[in-house]
């Protein structure tokens, strides 16, 4: 197998892992910012709920 081919090859198989990568990458962030959506919601019901009985 010639350089050229072989370096096609390398070069096809980091592209490969730095998508699979970026994949897991955006499912991350994704389910930290739905947690971090969840924990807002949480802090803003239970000031509600203070401001509700006069706290």
């Amino acid at each position: 197998m010639s350089e050229t081919e072989q370096y096609l090859i390398d070069a096809a198989d980091r592209c490969k892992r730095l998508a699979r990568i970026g994949r897991e990458l955006a499912a991350d962030l994704e389910n930290m910012s739905n947690d971090l959506l969840a924990k807002a919601v949480e802090l803003d019901t239970a000031r509600d709920k203070k401001k509700a009985r006069g706290i």
